[in-house]
C-alpha cells in the first residue's frame, strides 16, 4: 500500500512547517504519522485538504515575515500620571510638572519580555488554528494575545483576517481600524529614533553600527509591513462585500506599502470579486 503525503503546520518550531511552500512529508502506510523534524504528530495536515484562504494565508504570511529576528513593537497605551493639584496658599514651593515618559500621542511604553515572550506564544497558536481551518480556536488565541498585549503589531490585523473567514464583517473592520490607530501611532513625525528604538527590544544591531538608529530603522520597516497587512485584509473584506473598485485601491495601497505576493493576489478566493474590477490589472503591473 503506497504511503500518504502531509505538511508540517509547526509554525515557528519546525523547518519543514516555516519553509515556503511547506516541505511535503511522505509517510508509509502503517507508520506513525510524525513530522520527521519537530517530532509532532497533531500538527501534520495532508495534503489535499480543504485549503485554507488565502487572504488569511496572506495576512500569515505578512505576520510572520514581520515577526522575523524576534519579538519586536510589543507597546502598550499607558495613560499620563495623573497632574498634581496646584499647591495651597500654605504652599511656597513651585511644584514640578510630572514628566510623562511615555511615547507619541497614544502614550506607548515598552512591555516586558515575559509579556511579549507569551503573546507571541499565542500568536503563533492563532495562525496554526489558521491554517488548519480551526478559525474559532484561533479567534481564541488571538484574544488571549491582544488581552496580553493589546498594541502589538499586526495581531488585530491577523484576528480580522480569520473575522472575514467566518464573515464577522463589522468585527474585522473594527481590528483594521485598531492596527491603523497603532501604526499611526508609531509613525508620528515627533518620534525620535531613541524612542522608537527603545520600543524595539529584541533586536541587535550589527557591531559597530549606530545601535538607535539601526533598531529604528528596524521598526520603520515592520511598521510598513504592518500597514501592508492591514491594507491587503481590508481589500478582501471590501471584495467579499461586493465593493470591487474599493478593494483595489486597498490592494494597490498594500503593494505601494511593500506587499509583493503576485500569486496570492492573483488567486485568494476572497478577491474574486475585486478582480472584476476594471482596474485590477493596475495591481500586479506595480510590483517588481
Amino acid at each position: 500500500m503506497q504511503g500518504k503525503t502531509y505538511i508540517c503546520t509547526n509554525y515557528g518550531k519546525c523547518p519543514n512547517a516555516e519553509s515556503n511552500p511547506p516541505t511535503p512529508i511522505t509517510i508509509a502506510a502503517g507508520s506513525p504519522v510524525v513530522c520527521p523534524e519537530c517530532k509532532e504528530s497533531e500538527t501534520m495536515r495532508p495534503v489535499g485538504s480543504p485549503p485554507v484562504p488565502w487572504g488569511l494565508i496572506a495576512a500569515v504570511l505578512v505576520g510572520l515575515l514581520v515577526m522575523a529576528g524576534g519579538v519586536w513593537g510589543w507597546v502598550n497605551f499607558h495613560k499620563p500620571p495623573v497632574p498634581v493639584p496646584p499647591p495651597t496658599p500654605a504652599e511656597s514651593k513651585p511644584v514640578e510638572k510630572p514628566v510623562d515618559p511615555t511615547i507619541s500621542s497614544c502614550h506607548l511604553l515598552p512591555l516586558s519580555k515575559d509579556i511579549a515572550t507569551r503573546t507571541l506564544f499565542y500568536a503563533r497558536q492563532g495562525i496554526a488554528f489558521g491554517d488548519q481551518q480551526k478559525y474559532n480556536d484561533a479567534i481564541k488565541e488571538f484574544e488571549r494575545a491582544i488581552d496580553a498585549s493589546p498594541n502589538m503589531l499586526t495581531l488585530h490585523a491577523s484576528r480580522a483576517g480569520v473575522e472575514i473567514s467566518l464573515r464577522k464583517f463589522n468585527e474585522a473592520e473594527e481590528d483594521l481600524a485598531a492596527e491603523e490607530r497603532l501604526t499611526k501611532c508609531l509613525s508620528e513625525p515627533g518620534i525620535t529614533d531613541a524612542q522608537l528604538a527603545s520600543l524595539n527590544d529584541f533586536d541587535e544591531p550589527a557591531p559597530g553600527r549606530d545601535s538607535a538608529a539601526v533598531l529604528a530603522n528596524q521598526m520603520r520597516s515592520r511598521i510598513r509591513s504592518a500597514q501592508a497587512m492591514t491594507h491587503y485584509n481590508r481589500a478582501a473584506l471590501l471584495s467579499v462585500e461586493e465593493q470591487p473598485d474599493a478593494a483595489v485601491a486597498e490592494l494597490k495601497a498594500a503593494v505601494h506599502d511593500g506587499f509583493s505576493d503576485r500569486r496570492t493576489i492573483e488567486t485568494d478566493p476572497m478577491l474574486n470579486n475585486a478582480r472584476q474590477s476594471k482596474d485590477f490589472h493596475l495591481v500586479p503591473a506595480m510590483m517588481p
